[in-house]
């Protein structure tokens, strides 16, 4: 299985830098590795419908700071990396943004479903989970 370490290692080979064993180890390669790898990955996923990092989830209800535009306000999924859309539960073709509308774009943190049906369903891609040595 491939790890972060050998990810990281790919791409210091290919700037032509020395490889690693460790993120923990005390080089500028290691610490290069972690300062990039996890935003680099969710840039990624967020980048593109991956189907393997996508979830569909019933949107938990909270507190409505948009009364006047919309009748239901619902909180981010904790494991969101960007949301694909937004559906009502009552929409059975399956379309997304039908009758809702997301706000805080594709940022990780912050951010409101809102629709005016009830029972917001959102699309949303999520983080993966890489094993630093495989």
């Amino acid at each position: 299985m491939t790890s972060i370490i050998s990810i990281c290692n790919l791409a210091l080979a290919s700037i032509g830098k020395d490889s690693i064993n460790a993120l923990s180890e005390p080089t500028v390669e290691a610490r290069a590795c972690n300062r990039f790898f996890a935003p680099a990955r969710d840039a990624l996923l967020q980048a593109y419908p991956w189907r393997f990092a996508g979830r569909t989830r019933s949107l938990a209800e909270i507190v409505n700071d948009r009364p006047g535009e919309w009748a239901y306000a619902y909180d981010r999924p904790v494991d969101c990396l960007a949301i694909r859309g937004v559906r009502s539960a009552l929409d059975v073709t399956g379309e997304t943004s039908v009758g809702g509308v997301f706000s805080g774009g594709a940022s990780t943190a912050g951010g409101h479903a809102y629709d005016a049906e009830g029972g917001a369903i959102a699309i949303f891609r999520r983080p993966i989970s890489i094993s630093p040595n495989g």
